[in-house]
């Protein structure tokens, strides 16, 4: 059965977590941590969105931004703050 479709309204701030697989603590790392900011900072630019806060913990990290188009949320998953 499909995933019922989200609701994204305009003009909001959102709360995104992203997991490790399995609960591991793949970015406690210095390495990993610094590849993944790199990643999120190339999203960052890729997108229009206003980054509020990063929390980055070892095996997860909580993002609160706004996108300029609720619609490309899904496609920016991840950004870091600026």
């Amino acid at each position: 059965m499909a995933r019922v479709k989200r609701l994204l309204p305009s003009g909001c701030r959102f709360h995104i977590t992203l997991r490790c697989n399995s609960r591991q603590f793949l970015i406690a790392k210095g390495l990993r941590r610094d590849v993944l900011l790199a990643v999120l900072n190339k999203a960052k630019q890729k997108f229009a969105v206003k980054v509020y806060g990063l929390c980055l913990m070892a095996n997860h990290l909580h993002l609160l931004l706004k996108p300029e188009d609720a619609k490309d949320l899904p496609r920016s998953a991840a950004l870091p703050s600026s």
